[in-house]
């Protein structure tokens, strides 16, 4: 998803955080925004827990 300086894109695997566990689905959503004609990265979110968020401590 793309709306002018901001973009948005769905990061979509199937892994196990157990080495004997099954492989499960997982996703996150990389929040992107456009400085200077670059594509950067603002945030990864998975789920409700927002990387910028925990590390700004306003979580």
């Amino acid at each position: 998803m793309r709306s002018g300086t901001r973009a948005e894109v769905i990061y979509s695997v199937r892994f196990s955080i157990e080495a004997t566990g099954p492989p499960e689905p997982r996703s996150a959503r990389i929040v992107l925004r456009k400085e200077k004609g670059c594509w950067k990265i603002d945030d990864i979110v998975h789920e409700d827990d927002s990387i910028k968020r925990i590390v700004s401590g306003t979580k």
